[in-house]
């Protein structure tokens, strides 16, 4: 299910590119860093689906980024958390960073990662009907 709206949804939105310096993020500890380039990242996608929930804890705010474009160096641990995707975390803090479809070019890092301001748009929300009550709005 995930990785077909993944997929699906990446190969919908090309004219969503951001003109953008390369954007850095890293673990809580430092020890694992990605480099996004810019001209690839895609917007933000927030994923209410029960996997991301237990995985950070809340809702997913997912940086959509290309494989082949996003350099990641550190001590990086990966488990399957489905069939279909790849979660990443780094092996020194445990910290929680990214989501990699096992199929396709779209690697989804963690937005609470990004060491800057991220000046990006909200292009999509998913599994809404998934909300936990006290995620709705009052």
């Amino acid at each position: 299910m995930h990785l077909f709206f993944f997929i699906s949804y990446a190969a919908t939105t090309s004219s969503i590119l951001f003109d953008m310096s390369t954007l850095n993020a890293s673990c809580h500890c430092g020890a694992v860093t990605f480099k996004a380039e810019g001209g690839t990242v895609k917007g933000i996608v927030k994923c209410y689906c029960r996997d991301c929930q237990k995985h950070l804890g809340n809702f997913a705010p997912w940086v959509v980024c290309t494989k082949e474009n996003t350099e990641i160096t550190g001590p990086v641990g990966e488990y399957a958390s489905s069939p279909a995707v790849k979660r990443l975390f780094c092996k020194d803090c445990g910290s929680s960073l990214a989501k990699s479809p096992n199929e396709g070019s779209v690697l989804l890092i963690a937005a609470g990662c990004f060491e800057q301001p991220l000046d990006l748009e909200v292009v999509k929300e998913v599994f809404v009907e998934a909300k936990e009550p006290w995620m709705l709005s009052k």
